[in-house]
This record gives C-alpha cells, structure tokens and sequence, in this order.
C-alpha cells in the first residue's frame, strides 16, 4: 500500500489519519501480532525524512 497526504499543487500539509485497514477475522485468536513492515517518509524534493520504528502491537480476534 502506498500513503500520501501531499497535494498536487504543492503546499503546506499536517499530520493526521490517512488511512482505516479493516479486517474480516477467519477464525478466532487470543493474541494476533500486528505490524509494520517498512516505512520509508519522503520529504519536500525527494528527500528521505527520518522515521520512528514502529513497534508491533497483539489483538485479540472475534469473528
């Protein structure tokens, strides 16, 4: 998946929600390891910007 808050037009932007995933549980779990895999910002001209790991996080899954 790819996120991008910028504007075509150029232009200040703010942090916030992007994105919503959704999930349809196809069988029940006690703990379910969610993460992260890569993040990879890009900045004003192409620029690499810094990012904070993101550390995986466990849900508990009902169908």
């Amino acid at each position: 998946m790819t996120i991008s808050n910028t504007r075509s037009s150029g232009g200040a932007s703010s942090p916030g929600s992007l994105m919503t995933i959704n999930f349809r549980a196809m069988a029940a779990a006690e703990s379910t390891p969610l993460k992260v895999l890569s993040v990879a910002p890009v900045g004003a001209a192409g620029r690499n910007l810094p990012a904070q790991a993101l550390l995986p996080f466990n849900v508990e899954v009902q169908p």
